[in-house]
């Protein structure tokens, strides 16, 4: 769909992937399913008893944050991370 484009994503699951969507603003939000989610405004990761490769879930979440650009994160559980999200998530690798 225009706008729309699929970033795969595993280490949580193989087949994980976020989709990545422009709206209006020509802004872009993350739809990142179960890898990554909020709590009280910060990033947090699914936790390491729920995903198959905790080494490659990450390495798979920083090289979309090093090529693609996003103001917000619309998770499948926790909190959606709505301003600086990018920012948010290259914190939560450290």
């Amino acid at each position: 769909a225009p706008g729309m484009s699929l970033l795969h994503c595993p280490g949580h699951t193989p087949g994980s992937s976020f989709l990545k969507y422009e709206y209006l603003t020509g802004q872009y939000c993350l739809f990142t399913g179960d890898t990554i989610a909020g709590k009280d405004g910060k990033v947090i990761f699914a936790p390491d008893m729920y995903s198959q490769d905790v080494d490659l879930m990450k390495k798979s979440v920083k090289k979309i944050t090093e090529n693609h650009e996003f103001e917000c994160i619309f998770p499948s559980w926790g909190e959606p991370i709505l301003e600086n999200a990018r920012h948010s998530v290259i914190e939560a690798l450290k």
